[in-house]
């Protein structure tokens, strides 16, 4: 999501509007360095603050607040860890796999190659380190919405500027596509293409469905206007005893019966990419690359699998009880049986978010304390 807001602007209250507007990343282009920091000075306690995280890649000057991400886009995580380490584990047993390489995700990574100014931090979807190094050599990003080319920068990041330590970056792209009836109805839109408006046709933004529902009125016969009525019912029977739990499994509902103006999940489409940096390690190449959604048919060519050995891991030092070719097997089915199990989380993560926006517009839900919130008024009034 591009935001509306200029980072000098940018404080503790207007990111918790921002992200309760979104669920996907929240990103800044064209940061420079000395803006960055600036921003920085003059907001410690944004910056310090422990639910707030944010990347910064010098390469692309580009700052990103990181939201909570839906079950969809943690799929890559769970799977990469889970495979690379299970992997690890039959080889050499638990002990000596934890001594070994460390698994893991969120962590913050800073002093790249470069970057004089020491302001890039980055935190990958997933990874494997290596003991005592300082960078991971493998890397997993997974980007919602977010144009190839700010992924494929972010790889170079990490396999450019880590002094050859990152040596594979593998990144999961996911998009979603309006359907007719949504945008145009002569056509298809893809919501990560320029030539869209951002905030009217973000899949991640959280507007009212019941404006949408005037707006789509279309079609022979007036179809979209009866499969919407259910909606429209449902939004105008909001009240103080709405309870925000039972208004998005109302609307889960509407969802599963397709008749909701905005669906909770648009069509989805995921690609994988698989990047290494070239010999001179003046660029990156695609070693690999695959549609997991939708997925192939049943007689199609696509590999159902992709591997790395033990080598592109450990380099020369490969422990004992492994051999440098042995593989690790990621295997694409279990990859999109993962992503498809994630969905109904998925949807139902959004249901929640859009009855809490409707509750808010009809004043029935108003701001709530935080936990630390009520724990100062606790301690007020002791």
């Amino acid at each position: 999501m591009e935001p509306t807001v200029a980072i000098r602007d940018l404080d503790l209250r207007k990111i918790a509007v921002l992200r309760e507007m979104t669920e996907s990343d929240v990103h800044f282009q064209n940061v420079s360095d000395k803006e960055l920091r600036k921003w920085i000075s003059e907001n410690p306690e944004v910056v310090e603050h422990k639910d707030f995280r944010y990347e910064y890649n010098f390469l692309s000057q580009r700052l990103i607040i990181k939201c909570m991400p839906t079950p969809t886009h943690d799929t890559l995580q769970y799977f990469f860890t889970q495979t690379v380490f299970g992997t690890i584990v039959e080889k050499v047993g638990l002990l000596k796999a934890q001594e070994l390489v460390t698994t893991g995700a969120g962590t913050s990574f800073t002093g790249f190659e470069g970057d004089l100014c020491g302001s890039t931090e980055k935190l990958p979807d997933a990874f494997v380190q290596l003991e005592g190094s300082d960078f991971p050599v493998v890397v997993c990003e997974a980007g919602w919405a977010e144009k190839l080319d700010d992924l494929k920068t972010d790889a170079k990041l990490w396999l450019l500027n880590t002094g050859g330590q990152t040596k594979m970056v593998i990144v999961t792209s996911f998009t979603e596509t309006y359907t007719k009836s949504e945008t145009n109805p002569t056509s298809e839109t893809n919501p990560t293409s320029e030539t869209n408006p951002t905030s009217e046709t973000d899949p991640t933004s959280e507007t009212d469905p019941s404006s949408e529902v005037s707006k789509g009125a279309t079609g022979t016969g007036g179809g979209q206007v009866g499969k919407r009525a259910g909606e429209r019912a449902l939004i105008k029977s909001i009240n103080e005893s709405t309870k925000l739990r039972d208004l998005a499994n109302q609307l889960l509902d509407l969802n599963k019966h397709e008749e909701l103006g905005k669906p909770l999940i648009r069509k989805l489409q995921a690609s994988l990419y698989v990047y290494c940096a070239n010999e001179d390690h003046k660029d990156i190449t695609k070693v690999f690359s695959t549609e997991l959604l939708p997925p192939p048919p049943a007689n199609s060519k696509a590999p159902p699998l992709f591997q790395i050995t033990m080598k592109e891991i450990f380099g020369k030092d490969v422990p004992e009880g492994m051999k440098s070719t042995d593989p690790i097997t990621f295997s694409l089915p279990v990859l999109r049986k993962i992503i498809e199990k994630s969905l109904p989380g998925t949807a139902k993560y959004r249901a929640t978010r859009r009855a809490k926006k409707l509750l808010q517009e009809k004043g029935v839900l108003g701001e709530c304390e935080t936990f630390a919130q009520r724990k100062r008024r606790r301690m007020d009034g002791a």
